[in-house]
């Protein structure tokens, strides 16, 4: 008696690989070789792995991750730019204006003074 022939798990079709994520069997149409993340942090790193269609990750994600990553970190640079470091940075400004003034004030004060004593 020959061992019984692998089928999809979802359609009961003829398997030609087994998921390295699930270990179940599936066919062409449920699944095939797909980017997967593996590892996290510094040692993460996308591969190819023949997974079936429950276990697959978005692959247009892990394709163009540094597509989404760069302009949402650029995004987020700029709210903090100007929700944050702008506003202080005008109030600074003003303040070493007036701060500027005054001293400009103070000294010709105190030249007109030492004119006035000579």
């Amino acid at each position: 008696m020959s061992p019984p022939a692998m089928v999809c798990h979802l359609c009961g079709r003829a398997a030609h690989q087994v998921c390295t994520v699930c270990g179940r069997p599936f066919c062409p149409g449920h699944g095939g070789l797909r980017l997967y993340c593996e590892g996290s942090g510094q040692g993460g790193h996308v591969v190819t792995r023949a997974l079936c269609d429950d276990d697959t990750p978005n692959q247009w994600f892990l394709a163009n991750r540094y597509l989404v990553l760069l302009p949402t970190v650029a995004a987020v640079a700029l709210v903090i730019n100007f929700g944050c470091i702008q506003p202080g940075k005008e109030r600074r400004d003003r303040e070493w204006h007036q701060k500027v003034q005054e001293q400009h004030r103070d000294h010709q004060e105190f030249r007109r003074r030492a004119a006035f004593d000579h």
